[in-house]
């Protein structure tokens, strides 16, 4: 979803929960938009944590444990 719609369909579609897989960089910046237009919870694929009201619930999944589990159990 281009930034720009989000206001639009965040408004239109009751959106609560947002997905976060952009660059550690600009994921921070993503966060507060998403925050500023309602959204309360956050699934966050970055490699960074993020700064959020205590009323915004955020779940970080770190990809590279998660392979390395995976890897663990489909190993010859």
């Amino acid at each position: 979803l281009p930034l720009e719609q989000l206001p639009k369909v965040t408004a239109s579609h009751r959106v609560k929960m947002a997905i976060v897989a952009v660059p550690a960089q600009a994921a921070q910046e993503v966060a507060n938009l998403l925050v500023k237009h309602g959204i309360s919870g956050i699934l966050n694929f970055s490699a960074t944590v993020l700064h959020v009201p205590e009323d915004v619930m955020v779940n970080s999944v770190n990809l590279a444990i998660e392979l390395e589990n995976l890897s663990y159990f489909v190993r010859d």
